[in-house]
């Protein structure tokens, strides 16, 4: 994990007060699955595959990832990877 990410998941885990453990992080490459990651945390249950519509927690993950890689909101969606979308290291 590159050190965008790392300072990614910092920073997600101090605004949600969750733990990310390192072994649900690896096989992390989406926006998606980052939420599905956090969520699954937050909750207790694994989230549903798709955008959420209801969940508070998914416009706030989309402003952290936005600032923190200094890319425009509308390009963090559900898809998009970490990497290679939204040029994390």
């Amino acid at each position: 994990m590159g050190l965008d990410l790392v300072e990614l998941v910092m920073e997600l885990e101090t605004a949600f007060d969750v733990e990310l453990p390192e072994r649900s992080l690896v096989q992390v490459n989406t926006v998606g699955e980052l939420y599905q990651v956090v969520a699954e945390r937050l909750y207790g249950t694994v989230p549903p595959a798709a955008p959420p519509t209801t969940d508070p927690a998914w416009p706030k993950l989309v402003s952290i990832i936005a600032a923190s890689l200094g890319v425009p909101r509308e390009r963090v969606t559900w898809e998009a990877t970490l990497t290679g979308d939204l040029g994390a290291n």
